[in-house]
Protein backbone atom coordinates (compact mmCIF):
# COMPACT_ATOMS: atom_id res chain seq x y z
CA UNK A 1 0.00 0.00 0.00
CA UNK A 2 1.35 3.40 -0.95
CA UNK A 3 1.42 6.37 1.38
CA UNK A 4 -1.09 8.13 -0.88
CA UNK A 5 -3.50 5.21 -0.38
CA UNK A 6 -3.10 5.42 3.38
CA UNK A 7 -3.77 9.17 3.32
CA UNK A 8 -6.91 8.67 1.21
CA UNK A 9 -8.17 6.04 3.67
CA UNK A 10 -7.43 8.30 6.65
CA UNK A 11 -9.21 11.23 4.99
CA UNK A 12 -12.30 9.05 4.46
CA UNK A 13 -12.58 8.07 8.14
CA UNK A 14 -10.96 11.03 9.93
CA UNK A 15 -11.73 13.96 7.62
CA UNK A 16 -9.31 16.60 6.41
CA UNK A 17 -6.08 16.50 8.42
CA UNK A 18 -5.67 20.30 8.56
CA UNK A 19 -9.15 20.68 10.07
CA UNK A 20 -8.54 17.93 12.62
CA UNK A 21 -5.17 19.47 13.49
CA UNK A 22 -6.78 22.87 14.07
CA UNK A 23 -9.45 21.41 16.37
CA UNK A 24 -6.85 19.39 18.28
CA UNK A 25 -4.45 22.30 18.77
CA UNK A 26 -7.26 24.56 20.01
CA UNK A 27 -8.25 21.98 22.61
CA UNK A 28 -4.62 21.44 23.68
CA UNK A 29 -4.01 25.18 23.89
CA UNK A 30 -7.06 25.62 26.11
CA UNK A 31 -5.79 22.86 28.41
CA UNK A 32 -2.26 24.30 28.67
CA UNK A 33 -3.60 27.72 29.67
CA UNK A 34 -5.31 26.32 32.75
CA UNK A 35 -3.76 27.08 36.13
CA UNK A 36 -3.48 23.40 37.13
CA UNK A 37 -1.74 22.24 33.92
CA UNK A 38 1.81 22.51 35.30
CA UNK A 39 0.85 20.61 38.44
CA UNK A 40 -0.25 17.55 36.45
CA UNK A 41 2.05 14.58 36.01
CA UNK A 42 3.46 13.80 32.56
CA UNK A 43 1.11 10.80 32.39
CA UNK A 44 -1.97 12.94 33.02
CA UNK A 45 -0.82 15.61 30.54
CA UNK A 46 -0.15 13.01 27.86
CA UNK A 47 -3.48 11.30 28.48
CA UNK A 48 -5.31 14.62 28.17
CA UNK A 49 -3.47 15.41 24.95
CA UNK A 50 -4.29 11.97 23.53
CA UNK A 51 -7.93 12.47 24.53
CA UNK A 52 -7.88 15.84 22.74
CA UNK A 53 -6.61 14.02 19.65
CA UNK A 54 -9.46 11.51 19.82
CA UNK A 55 -12.03 14.27 20.39
CA UNK A 56 -10.75 16.08 17.30
CA UNK A 57 -11.10 12.84 15.31
CA UNK A 58 -14.71 12.48 16.43
CA UNK A 59 -15.58 16.12 15.73
CA UNK A 60 -13.94 16.09 12.29
CA UNK A 61 -15.26 12.79 10.92
CA UNK A 62 -18.54 11.62 9.49
CA UNK A 63 -18.39 8.33 11.36
CA UNK A 64 -19.43 7.41 14.85
CA UNK A 65 -15.78 7.03 15.83
CA UNK A 66 -16.45 4.08 18.16
CA UNK A 67 -12.75 3.22 18.33
CA UNK A 68 -11.97 6.81 19.38
CA UNK A 69 -14.52 6.60 22.22
CA UNK A 70 -12.87 3.42 23.48
CA UNK A 71 -9.47 5.11 23.22
CA UNK A 72 -10.74 8.05 25.30
CA UNK A 73 -11.90 5.64 27.99
CA UNK A 74 -8.54 3.86 27.89
CA UNK A 75 -6.50 7.06 28.25
CA UNK A 76 -8.75 8.24 31.09
CA UNK A 77 -8.23 4.89 32.81
CA UNK A 78 -4.45 5.14 32.41
CA UNK A 79 -4.30 8.71 33.70
CA UNK A 80 -6.65 8.12 36.59
CA UNK A 81 -5.14 4.71 37.32
CA UNK A 82 -8.72 3.57 37.81
CA UNK A 83 -10.28 0.20 38.10
CA UNK A 84 -13.25 1.00 35.85
CA UNK A 85 -15.25 -1.95 37.15
CA UNK A 86 -15.01 -0.87 40.80
CA UNK A 87 -14.36 2.85 40.33
CA UNK A 88 -11.60 2.65 42.92
CA UNK A 89 -8.01 3.78 42.26
CA UNK A 90 -5.25 1.21 41.98
CA UNK A 91 -1.98 1.59 43.84
CA UNK A 92 -0.05 4.08 41.70
CA UNK A 93 3.26 3.70 43.55
CA UNK A 94 4.77 1.31 41.00
CA UNK A 95 8.54 1.33 40.69
CA UNK A 96 8.71 -1.02 37.70
CA UNK A 97 6.53 -2.34 34.92
CA UNK A 98 7.30 -5.71 33.35
CA UNK A 99 10.78 -5.56 34.88
CA UNK A 100 11.56 -2.07 33.51
CA UNK A 101 12.35 0.60 36.08
CA UNK A 102 9.99 3.56 35.90
CA UNK A 103 10.95 7.15 36.52
CA UNK A 104 9.07 8.70 39.44
CA UNK A 105 6.67 11.55 38.68
CA UNK A 106 8.22 14.86 39.53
Amino acid sequence: MLIEDILIDKKKCKGEFYQRASICQQIKSAMRWQANWDALSDVKKEALEMIADKISNILNSDSEGQKDWYSIAGYAKLAGDLNIESGKPHNSNMSSLNGVELMPNV
